[in-house]
């Protein structure tokens, strides 16, 4: 019965992380990490839960997987503008460089470190 209240409550967070993303353009891959950490993990057994890194990672698949389905519904519906292409240009490098280079960082040794260079460079985006 634990299995079934978790496939259930599967159900209404897939429904309202897709009825978000259909409204805001995002929160199917947050509704996803938020699930399996708040409610899978807590209701079905030790042995089928999912760990924090494979949660974080299953959530950048979904994504990655709705960027790239809307870009293709966007391209395939109306043209794609110069400045979406600038800014896809100007933001690329992040991405390709900056998801190995976190991988590499985000470990439980650097976590302090990490923490403050996440809340100094969050005071330093408001100057």
């Amino acid at each position: 019965t634990r299995l079934c209240l978790a496939y259930g409550a599967m159900s209404v967070a897939a429904f309202l992380g897709g009825f978000i993303t259909a409204n805001v353009g995002s929160g199917s891959d947050i509704m996803l990490y938020a699930y399996g950490l708040l409610v899978w993990n807590m209701i079905v057994p030790e042995e089928m839960r999912f760990s924090e890194m494979t949660l974080t990672a299953s959530s950048i698949v979904v994504m990655g997987l709705l960027s790239l389905a809307t870009s293709m519904c966007r391209a395939f519906t109306v043209q794609i503008t110069n400045n979406v292409l600038f800014c896809w240009g100007a933001t690329a490098w992040l991405v390709c460089w900056g998801a190995p280079l976190g991988s590499l960082l985000l470990t439980p040794a650097m976590r302090a470190q990490l923490r403050i260079a996440f809340y100094i460079l969050a005071i330093l985006q408001f100057i």
